[in-house]
């Protein structure tokens, strides 16, 4: 996000980042500016996408994916996979499944804003390449620190 509404979420919230951005979610969700994926182990939360369509979610979009759109764009912002279940094909899985919904919404395509991090720390909520990668999605773009990744649908 734009460094303005992080100062703005982080005065708001405190200074915890991660518990920070959870409960600034959990408002913008109420408030209908974002909407997501829930994956479950039976009551549990297991995995978080936040997704939806490009124009409406620019502030959250890098400038340079906007000014590279490929048509109608469903945009993967960020995501969360529990520690524990991460490298079972959960955040696959969701991009599948974002993949097909954004087919039947008649989108052109799907993007998401990886990292050039090694460092898994760093690409938390944006994901690695090869992520995207397992998942049909290919390098469009390099600008400092990420790269979009693309699927044409």
């Amino acid at each position: 996000m734009d460094k303005e509404t992080e100062q703005k979420m982080v005065s708001e919230f405190g200074n915890d980042i991660k518990g920070t951005i959870r409960r600034f979610a959990v408002d913008m969700l109420s408030e209908g500016r974002i909407r997501g994926y829930l994956a479950f182990d039976g009551d549990v939360s297991i995995g978080w996408f936040n997704a939806g369509d490009m124009d409406r979610y620019s502030s959250f979009v890098p400038e340079f994916a906007r000014q590279n759109k490929c048509g109608k764009t469903f945009s993967v912002v960020c995501f969360e996979i529990a520690p524990e279940y991460r490298g079972k094909g959960i955040a696959t899985a969701f991009l599948n499944h974002i993949c097909i919904d954004a087919i039947d919404q008649g989108y052109a395509a799907v993007e998401g804003y990886a990292k050039l991090y090694n460092d898994h720390g760093y690409y938390d909520y944006n994901g690695p390449i090869r992520l995207y990668e397992k998942a049909g999605f290919t390098v469009v773009k390099r600008q400092d620190d990420q790269v979009i990744m693309r699927k044409i649908l």
